[in-house]
């Protein structure tokens, strides 16, 4: 008797346990679900709006630079201001994308310096990488190896170099002085206007590609 309700037990037994069981594999299957936001540091570079850029004829007189045109000359005439206005949308600070350059009755050797003021509008630092230098009226266009933008037949017509800020870092808030140089060379032409845009390159800090 005793044997017989051992027997009828046991699958009540073994019922139990895979009930027990199967909680135990329905509590390891549960899953968590994690939610967040993550809102992204804002990265914008301008020239800065509240000091315009100066351009200032000059030539070189015994390896030295001396301002105004060469031999007393007061032909050509340079005309530079920003263009562009972009805005950082966490700061709402603003300012410029491009600086525009024109050139009137140049001559071989002219030269011009221009001095701009960039400014980190954004919220994390830049490095600077170079400039991007423009002709909007597609007469002339930009050859690195010359270091200048070109004419149709590949001659240089306006050297450019940018004396600064390659490879430095602006941080967030931070004014910086950019400064550039245009020579005017031996194939420019006569009686024309020279227009083109510069934009500066920056990369987010630290950050190599």
């Amino acid at each position: 008797m005793r044997a017989e309700k051992k027997m009828i037990a046991l699958p009540a037994l073994i019922m139990i346990m895979l009930s027990m069981t199967g909680v135990a594999v329905a509590h390891w299957s549960d899953s968590i679900q994690i939610e967040g936001t993550v809102h992204m540091a804002s990265m914008t570079l301008a020239f800065d709006n509240y000091e315009p850029p100066i351009c200032t004829e000059f030539h070189e007189v015994d390896g030295g630079l001396v301002p105004g045109e060469l031999c007393g000359k007061n032909v050509g005439k340079t005309t530079c201001y920003y263009e562009g206005v972009i805005t950082d949308p966490h700061t709402g600070k603003w300012g410029y994308e491009n600086m525009i350059i024109m050139i009137d009755n140049a001559y071989p050797s002219y030269r011009v310096h221009c001095t701009t003021i960039v400014h980190n509008i954004g919220q994390i630092p830049v490095d600077i990488c170079g400039f991007v230098v423009t002709d909007p009226t597609g007469v002339l266009t930009w050859d690195d190896n010359e270091g200048a933008l070109v004419d149709k037949n590949g001659k240089p017509i306006i050297n450019i170099t940018h004396v600064d800020l390659v490879g430095d870092q602006i941080d967030p808030c931070q004014r910086e002085k950019s400064e550039f140089d245009f020579h005017i060379k031996q194939d420019a032409q006569e009686c024309h206007t020279y227009y083109f845009k510069i934009e500066i390159v920056y990369n987010q800090w630290g950050c190599t590609e």
